[in-house]
């Protein structure tokens, strides 16, 4: 590193939310020697950049790779691939908590978060179809298919917008699983917003806690005063 200022960069921070300045605290550089697959006599060769930056706000650390032809100058190196560690959470998708969620449930709906989150999205794409078709079995709803089973949400979703959002969603599994055709990101990302399962899972929590506090104040209206 340089004698001179001290080099920063806006990066996106984890841990405040946004983009923020980031201090630049080591660098190295590491060159590999690259073969041609076919032949051995053919070789060049490629630079690996490693900056570890610090937030200058929260301080949180962060662990830049970049890779291109050796002896480039700073303003190349911004042209070529990288990637951060721990990856940045700009476009990832937060995992909700649902209390009323079955562990099986539970464990689909994050494994489809985290391949939406890992850019996994024809695998993402196929976990919201088995996603769909567990609610369904979870929800006791009959038919002879998932097409059928989709439409048997009705009684729990009142809403034949959100029943047609759920057969895009079939068949997009559908195209994912056959023709190996996933969703973008961004349709993935409103796809697993709608089935979030908020309006089957917390709505049902609530709707409990509502009938209890209900039966509470009954019980409490029928108990006689102790003062007459």
């Amino acid at each position: 590193m340089s004698d001179g200022p001290q080099e920063t960069k806006r990066i996106f921070c984890n841990t405040c939310k946004g983009l923020t300045n980031h201090l630049l605290r080591t660098r190295n550089l590491f060159l590999e020697q690259i073969y041609d697959d076919f032949d051995e006599e053919v070789f060049g060769f490629h630079e690996h950049r490693y900056s570890l930056w610090s937030c200058a706000g929260c301080t949180a650390p962060t662990l830049e790779w970049q890779m291109g032809p050796p002896s480039s100058d700073n303003e190349e190196w911004e042209e070529f691939a990288f990637g951060y560690f721990p990856p940045r959470e700009k476009d990832s998708i937060q995992r909700k908590r649902f209390r009323n969620l079955k562990p099986e449930l539970s464990l689909l709906y994050g494994e489809v978060v985290t391949c939406f989150n890992s850019d996994c999205l024809l695998l993402c794409t196929i976990g919201l179809r088995a996603l769909i078709e567990a609610v369904c079995k979870d929800k006791g709803v009959a038919g002879r298919d998932l097409k059928d089973r989709i439409s048997g949400l009705i009684k729990f979703l009142p809403s034949l917008n959100l029943i047609e959002a759920l057969h895009d969603f079939r068949l997009a599994g559908n195209d994912a699983v056959h023709e190996l055709q996933a969703l973008t990101r961004d349709d993935a990302r409103a796809s697993i917003e709608v089935i979030e399962l908020n309006f089957l899972y917390d709505l049902d929590y609530k709707a409990t806690q509502i009938r209890n506090s209900s039966k509470r104040a009954a019980l409490k209206s029928d108990t006689p005063s102790a003062v007459q």
